[in-house]
């Protein structure tokens, strides 16, 4: 799982550079879910068009669940939502995903991915400026950021991002 995490790491950081979004295509990597199943991505993402949500907070959950709202979503909908969590939080792994798992249901399970690594590795390629706000992307299966927002859902953020879906 440790090299899986830092493999998905090392793909994003190479997928985005400079002031741009990259149009280009993403190798594949092998990530695991809090359900424990591992998926390629981005060829095994939820949909051919899939919404990405960064998480950086606890509290920031009610903005995720507001864009998986908003955007008419289920539990089983084109979306995975990725909780950065950081270093430090390695330590209690367990007890984190373990915690995702009872509060989520299986569907949820599927989409969700803990990353334990310092946010400044995804920040900088991402041009993620603010961890006080979750980010969303739209990724096709071939890896291509196809919109981006950031923070809590409102009509003009939502709007980008159901068009670029």
């Amino acid at each position: 799982m440790r090299y899986s995490i830092w493999a998905l790491v090392s793909v994003i950081c190479l997928g985005f550079h400079g002031n741009m979004l990259a149009a280009q295509e993403l190798p594949s990597v092998v990530v695991k879910n809090i359900a424990g199943q591992e998926i390629t991505w981005p060829q095994e993402l939820p949909a051919q068009k899939t919404v990405v949500i960064l998480a950086y907070k606890r509290a920031q959950q009610e903005d995720v669940e507001g864009w998986i709202e908003r955007l008419g979503f289920g539990s089983d909908g084109p979306y995975v939502q990725v909780l950065m969590l950081g270093r430090g939080a390695r330590l209690a792994r367990g007890f984190i995903d373990g915690g995702l798992r009872s509060a989520f249901d299986a569907q949820q399970q599927q989409r969700t991915f803990t990353v334990y690594v310092d946010a400044k590795v995804l920040n900088a390629p991402l041009q993620v400026a603010d961890t006080n706000s979750v980010s969303v992307f739209v990724i096709d299966r071939k890896g291509r950021v196809l919109a981006r927002e950031a923070g809590a859902p409102n009509a003009a953020r939502v709007a980008k991002i159901k068009k670029a879906m």
